[in-house]
C-alpha cells in the first residue's frame, strides 16, 4: 500500500457553501466516491489519501471550486448577459 499524502486546494475566494454543498454533500459525495479524505482550514481544501487517489480527488476539486468561481462571476450584475441564474427560460410550450 502507498503512503497517504495531502493536496492542498487553495479556495479562499471561493463560497463553502456553493462549494460543499448543503450539509456538506459535495464533500460527502467525493468521499464516498474517492478513498479520500477532505478537511477545510483557512481558506484551504486538504484532499488526503494514497497518492494516484490524493491527486485525482484534489483536481477534481480544483475543477469543482473553478466551476464555483465562474458560476460566481456569471451571477454578478452588470456582468455579461445579466447574469447565469436571472435568464429567461424557456419552456416547452414556447418551443
Amino acid at each position: 500500500k502507498q503512503e497517504d499524502v495531502t493536496r492542498q486546494v487553495p479556495i479562499h475566494d471561493v463560497d463553502p457553501l456553493s462549494l460543499f454543498g448543503r450539509n456538506d454533500s459535495n464533500l460527502r459525495l467525493i468521499e464516498r466516491s474517492y478513498p479520500v479524505q477532505l478537511t477545510y482550514r483557512n481558506g484551504t481544501l486538504g484532499v488526503r489519501g494514497e497518492e494516484t487517489v490524493a491527486d485525482e480527488g484534489s483536481g477534481l476539486m480544483t475543477a469543482l471550486a473553478d466551476l464555483v468561481r465562474r458560476e460566481s462571476a456569471d451571477d454578478t450584475p452588470g456582468q455579461g448577459d445579466g447574469g447565469g441564474r436571472a435568464q429567461r427560460r424557456v419552456t416547452t410550450e414556447e418551443q
